[in-house]
């Protein structure tokens, strides 16, 4: 889940704020992967911003009563309220049976693939969607592969080629060379 406060996200100094802090105090050995590259920095810092914007954007809406018909496959869905751009087909979880949310990875809303911390925008209906069907396995394979990804930009400063999520699994290629 994005945080959506700034202060709440963590910041790894560039190597040139490293290199003066390191000339301005004592010596103490860091890993190198508490440094990342310049240009992951920027790219981060790009994405934050244009995340407070979205959250701006987001917040000027107006935020009217919805109803949701929420069916969580037991045939019985039943009608919720809920807050336009403020509630999320996650919110509901909580009150769906362990067995059910456990296995849960993403939402349908009105038969579109929705993340489970986006806010609804008007009248719809939720439904969950576990991993073991098969746009829940993709769906975790591709968000997996996206984590792998930056891993593998934080901790050896590659750079991506391609991974995509496949029926087996996911990958990412990339060249770890300068």
């Amino acid at each position: 889940m994005v945080s959506e406060a700034a202060n709440e996200l963590p910041v790894r100094p560039t190597a040139q704020a490293q290199e003066n802090a390191k000339n301005a105090a004592p010596p103490k050995k860091a890993p190198a992967a508490d440094v990342l590259p310049d240009w992951l920095i920027e790219r981060n810092k790009f994405f934050e911003e244009l995340w407070q914007q979205h959250l701006a954007e987001v917040q000027s809406l107006p935020h009217p009563e919805i109803n949701v018909t929420l069916d969580i496959g037991d045939g019985n869905p039943s009608s919720i309220p809920a807050k336009a751009y403020e509630t999320t087909p996650g919110s509901f979880l909580r009150d769906v049976p362990k067995d059910v949310s456990a296995d849960v990875v993403v939402a349908k809303v009105n038969g579109e693939l929705w993340d489970l911390n986006r806010p609804l925008e008007g009248d719809c209906t939720v439904s969950f969607v576990p991993f073991s069907q098969h746009d829940g396995r993709m769906v975790f394979f591709h968000s997996s592969a996206h984590a792998l990804g930056e891993a593998c930009e934080c901790e050896y400063g590659c750079f991506l080629s391609h991974g995509p999520p496949g029926e087996l699994g996911f990958f990412y290629d990339f060249s770890a060379g300068e």
